[in-house]
């Protein structure tokens, strides 16, 4: 991993390919999956899938990605 962090009960990290793993609690939607169904075992975001992301920051409860390829198409 190139990249972790940790929101009050849910983690992201980033892999040496840029994917984004998540995992944890999502009582407010914060693992950016479109429900709120928490998630025991990583599983990719199928959203960021196909991008560069380079860092990952998690607060309380809500998550960002930051990465060089968002916005090209």
């Amino acid at each position: 991993m190139i990249d972790i962090s940790m929101g009050a009960f849910f983690g992201l990290a980033v892999d040496k390919t840029g994917s984004v793993w998540i995992l944890g609690a999502n009582e407010n939607g914060e693992l950016g999956l479109g429900d709120t169904e928490s998630r025991d075992s990583p599983c990719i975001m199928q959203a960021l899938r196909g991008r560069q992301v380079a860092k990952v920051a998690c607060g309380a409860n809500f998550s960002m990605a930051l990465g060089t390829t968002f916005g090209k198409q």
